[in-house]
């Protein structure tokens, strides 16, 4: 019986393969076992943008943060409520439109249709307002507005109500919030130069497509009545 021969032949991972007279090919698994190869790790790439959809509410300021945004856009903040510390006791208003607060703002104190058509079912008439100045003391803008409105009640009787309002603005961020301050003061009834109706309205945008609006009023003596007459005011107003 003829012996074969054998050739040792390194392969690229370091094992030894066996070569036999027929061409037939082994691998000596020892020599395996003696050189383990390491294997790469594939690195993942991960996506570099990352997009934040949540509310985080600040308990310090009142603030709530609706932030809806990528990592490269700005945040954008809404507060949940105004910045006053306190309000007026009587209150009038509050609710909650689909509104930007600009355009809520527009349609309370701006020149347009909405404002002459309200005006008009209050029945008023010589009305006349001036452009928003600022008062270089307080440096806040204000107006004034002048108007006429019919009245009558069993008590005071029939008669015309001429009024001066005085708005300012005593806030204002646009798209954030307005707070606005106005003092009515009437002629032309009984006791209505006694006092002077003082008004607040807080413009708070609380998310992107929704605004607040509060508004509290309460009575400033000028001059003194008994508490009779007070209380009917408090009735009236």
């Amino acid at each position: 019986m003829s012996s074969s021969s054998r050739k040792h032949v390194p392969s690229k991972q370091n094992n030894v393969t066996v070569v036999d007279d027929d061409n037939n090919h082994k691998v000596v698994l020892s020599e395996v076992n003696n050189h383990p190869t390491k294997k790469k790790k594939k690195k993942r790439r991960r996506n570099s943008s990352t997009t934040i959809d949540h509310t985080v509410p600040l308990v310090n300021n009142n603030i709530e943060i609706n932030i809806q945004t990528s990592l490269t856009e700005n945040c954008i903040i809404y507060r949940s409520k105004c910045p006053c510390d306190k309000h007026y006791n009587k209150q009038l208003i509050e609710h909650k439109y689909d509104l930007p607060v600009d355009k809520l703002f527009d349609l309370i104190f701006g020149s347009n249709e909405f404002v002459r058509t309200y005006r008009q079912a209050q029945h008023l008439f010589d009305q006349t307002e001036t452009d928003w100045i600022i008062n270089e003391e307080t440096n806040l803008r204000e107006r004034i507005l002048n108007y006429k409105v019919p009245f009558e009640t069993r008590l005071l009787g029939k008669s015309t109500i001429v009024t001066r309002e005085k708005q300012i603005r005593s806030c204002e961020v646009p798209g954030s919030h307005y707070v606005i301050e106005t003092e009515v003061y009437n002629d032309g009834v009984r006791f209505s130069d006694t006092f002077a109706l003082i008004i607040r309205f807080c413009l708070v945008q609380i998310s992107s497509t929704t605004s607040n609006l509060l508004v509290t009023a309460r009575i400033q003596y000028i001059k003194s009545v008994n508490a009779f007459i007070k209380r009917l005011f408090l009735i009236f107003i």
